[in-house]
């Protein structure tokens, strides 16, 4: 029987079966007109899957900074569930670590006629933690992933993480609309490489090597080298990434 949330009222909460296909429901229901704010949950118990469906009031450049906000309304979800021996960590542009190695990621979905300076009509912001390993005795484990079971937190089930990261990732585009993209960025950046990190990319099977030189206005990492910054824009990178790890390694 499925579990009922404690979702914050402003969302509207669509719960699918464990093998439905989220990726697929959530751009359907966004291209349907879905309301602002409806929170697309897969029910599996391994892995918190949701997608959150926006309509953004900003030019496609700005409204992509909510990944930014996803990866915040994260960690401050997971700080509130797991115990303090967790050390969370932000890789660039969407990757989300505890302790070092990877647990899961954030991406964005828009509609195939976004375009550069217009308003996207929505936008689909994806999250994905790692719970726990499905069938531990027949897992091929990869030392690059982990879980939270793994790390120490067996108890925190999807639906508690779910509950957790709705509520902070409200109050982070609270904090977004009042004070602007530098809050967040300021915040981002506490848990984000530090500057002269290295930094490797792959983009369109270009793989881009330099140092961490900071984020820009509009969501760009700085890449550092030979003397210079250059801007890696972020929709670029977001795009990149795609689905390229996989529904199962975040």
């Amino acid at each position: 029987m499925t579990q009922r949330l404690r979702i914050p009222s402003i969302y509207r909460l669509v719960t699918l079966a464990p093998d439905a296909d989220l990726d697929a429901t959530a751009v359907d229901l966004a291209a349907e007109g879905a309301e602002d704010g409806t929170l697309v949950w897969r029910d599996r118990q391994d892995r918190l899957e949701a997608a959150v469906i926006l309509h953004p009031d900003e030019e496609l450049g700005q409204a992509a900074l909510v990944a930014y906000v996803g990866m915040l309304g994260l960690a401050d979800g997971l700080g509130a569930v797991a115990p303090p021996m967790l050390e969370i960590t932000f890789t660039w542009p969407a990757g989300i670590n505890v302790n070092g190695t990877r647990l899961g990621h954030v991406r964005l979905a828009l509609p195939a006629d976004a375009r550069p300076g217009a308003i996207p009509d929505w936008l689909v912001l994806y999250i994905a933690i790692n719970i726990a390993t499905e069938n531990p005795e027949a897992a091929m484990f990869d030392l690059n992933v982990t879980t939270l079971a793994e790390e120490g937190c067996p108890d925190i089930t999807s639906g508690a993480m779910l509950e957790s990261f709705a509520r902070y990732f409200l109050t982070w585009v609270d904090r977004w609309q009042d004070d602007g993209f530098d809050t967040v960025r300021s915040v981002w950046r506490r848990y984000g490489p530090e500057d002269g990190d290295s930094i490797e990319l792959d983009l369109a099977g270009e793989r881009i090597a330099g140092t961490f030189g900071g984020i820009g206005d509009d969501g760009a990492l700085l890449l550092g080298g030979d003397g210079a910054d250059r801007p890696i824009a972020l929709l670029a990178a977001l795009s990149a990434i795609g689905r390229r790890d996989g529904a199962e390694t975040p």
